[in-house]
């Protein structure tokens, strides 16, 4: 409640040891979110322009230190240069976006917690890589090296292909 930093907008991708582009993100609402409690906003069709944008601080546009990728404009400052949408959700609601899908949220102007889970899902094309740039992450423990597929403790298969018994 009444957390007036915002999210900058930003693509997923660029903070993952990852390679390939089969990738989503499931946000699971747990409170009310809506425009005034910094529910994500997303720009529409942003996910097939091809491109990969630096990840940045969050916080503001500068990229991280490294980072890998082009510079993203400045979306927040140009709403009308963007086919820009939202959704208000209620707890239990699911947005899923794909990894490259631009998106950033405001912050929370309400005496309301706005709080979510977030999942990620990869696809069968993706693969780790080791990216400059890219926050390691401290809770994933794993042997993997680049090129070696997710398939570990910390990556499980969630469905395999072919799914046993599935025609």
């Amino acid at each position: 409640p009444f957390t007036r930093e915002r999210t900058a907008f930003h693509q997923d991708y660029p903070y993952f040891h990852l390679g390939g582009r089969k990738g989503c993100v499931m946000w699971i609402c747990v409170d009310d979110a809506d425009k005034e409690s910094g529910v994500p906003v997303y720009v529409r069709g942003s996910h097939l322009w091809r491109r990969q944008f630096a990840a940045n601080v969050f916080m503001a546009q500068t990229p991280m230190p490294g980072s890998i990728g082009d510079n993203l404009s400045d979306v927040e400052n140009a709403p009308h240069a963007y086919d820009i949408v939202q959704f208000d959700t209620k707890p239990g609601d699911i947005i899923i976006h794909h990894f490259f899908t631009v998106h950033g949220a405001g912050g929370n102007r309400t005496s309301r917690p706005r709080r979510a889970l977030s999942l990620r899902y990869g696809g069968d094309d993706l693969r780790y890589a080791r990216r400059e740039g890219a926050p390691d992450q401290p809770h994933h423990f794993h042997d993997l090296k680049d090129g070696d597929p997710l398939d570990s403790r910390t990556f499980p298969v969630v469905w395999p292909r072919p799914y046993p018994g599935f025609s």
